[in-house]
């Protein structure tokens, strides 16, 4: 009797294992809700990339051409010790893809500095009905250093992170941190005191305008809230700003009051 119990025990554990292999081999139903965006770039100069240059590889929705193309997905390489060509490899969701929507695959080298220097230059399209697109390898177009030097330029305060050391000539508080960061799409952002904030900025010249600003809600300390509303304040109401001979960003408001930061490279 005990001997029948056993055997029907084994017999039931090896249908079940089957059950499990079998189950295994079946591919995943999540297997298609994702679309692969995969390939290398390279560039055709024999160049060695400076130490800290990076590589960002974006999808973007260009179905519209009036207006900056939204970003779907992005991935960035350090390129330090892999160098060129690099390989890349994007997962899409596919609910962030629309059925008949115009997607391209833009990828560029950025240097330590900021400066782009290599660019994609054509329109490589990505397929939102395929579940992988291999775009292959994909050459980069080296950007000039004097188109690099016009850019530099007309953007001076991109590139680095500025660090505050004074508001409205009142210093800041011993071991607190305001930064700010100027992204080459007119995006601004970093730490008020306490919290993060974001806006947009113009440049013109030596004029400059920040946009309403929005910030996170954590809790601070009365006087690190008393510090982030007073650099929020002179921020939102910036009018210029010029670099002086030792680095130092001063932002200055029409009635005077001045934001004061240096570059943290």
């Amino acid at each position: 009797m005990h001997r029948r119990i056993r055997v029907l025990v084994l017999l039931l554990s090896s249908i079940v294992l089957a059950g499990c292999a079998a189950n295994s081999q079946r591919p995943s139903a999540a297997a298609g809700d994702a679309t692969t965006v995969k390939g290398q770039i390279a560039y055709r100069e024999r160049i060695a990339l400076v130490p800290g240059s990076h590589a960002r590889v974006r999808v973007e929705d260009v179905a519209i051409a009036d207006r900056k193309a939204p970003v779907i997905a992005s991935q960035t390489l350090d390129l330090a010790e892999r160098g060129v060509p690099a390989a890349f490899e994007l997962v899409i969701p596919r609910d962030k893809l629309a059925p008949h929507g115009r997607y391209s695959l833009r990828a560029m080298i950025i240097g330590p500095d900021g400066r782009l220097l290599w660019t994609t230059d054509t329109h490589h399209p990505v397929h939102s009905d395929r579940r992988v697109n291999d775009l292959g390898l994909l050459m980069l177009k080296r950007v000039h250093s004097d188109s690099r030097d016009r850019e530099a330029a007309d953007r001076p305060l991109t590139g680095v992170e500025w660090v505050v050391e004074d508001i409205a000539n009142a210093g800041i508080i011993d071991f607190s941190r305001v930064t700010l960061n100027f992204d080459t799409d007119g995006r601004l952002y970093g730490r008020a005191s306490c919290n993060q904030y974001s806006g947009t900025y113009e440049l013109e010249g030596d004029q400059l305008s920040v946009g309403r600003t929005t910030v996170t809600m954590k809790a601070c300390a009365p006087a690190l809230n008393n510090q982030e509303r007073r650099f929020l304040d002179v921020l939102e109401d910036a009018r210029g700003f010029e670099i002086d001979g030792t680095e130092k960003l001063i932002i200055h408001t029409a009635a005077g009051s001045t934001l004061e930061a240096y570059p943290q490279r």
